[in-house]
């Protein structure tokens, strides 16, 4: 998966608790995936405005103690796709613990959708 779809990832599952604004999404992400985005919490903005432009977050103003800051949600699109690739992952993991039991009947397989590749699991 490329850094930018990797990126776009995380930002998804990082809102899935809730609204948040630049600064404090940055650094969720720096805890939860280290080195995607190492002295580089700028790489954040475009990636924030990509996902609203594709309709996946949603985002508006707050002004508190005389700052403005722009806080982002996932719309109902964006919190399906997190919802799924969320899914995918705890399956890569589930398949990851079980595969001294399993051998290699587990394996992912890569499928093509209109926008992205998607990854699933398929058991023999």
């Amino acid at each position: 998966m490329s850094h930018t779809g990797r990126l776009h990832d995380q930002i998804l599952e990082a809102l899935l608790p809730g609204p948040e604004f630049g600064y404090p999404l940055a650094q969720t992400i720096k805890h939860r995936a280290p080195g995607l985005l190492d002295n580089q919490e700028a790489l954040i903005y475009p990636a924030l405005h990509e996902l609203e432009n594709d309709g996946l977050l949603i985002s508006y103003e707050v002004t508190a103690q005389g700052r403005t800051r722009r806080y982002y949600k996932l719309s109902e699109r964006g919190m399906k796709r997190a919802l799924e690739e969320t899914a995918v992952e705890k399956a890569k993991g589930k398949a990851e613990a079980l595969r001294p039991l399993t051998g290699d009947a587990c394996t992912e397989v890569k499928w093509r959708s209109a926008r992205r590749t998607r990854r699933e699991l398929a058991c023999k």
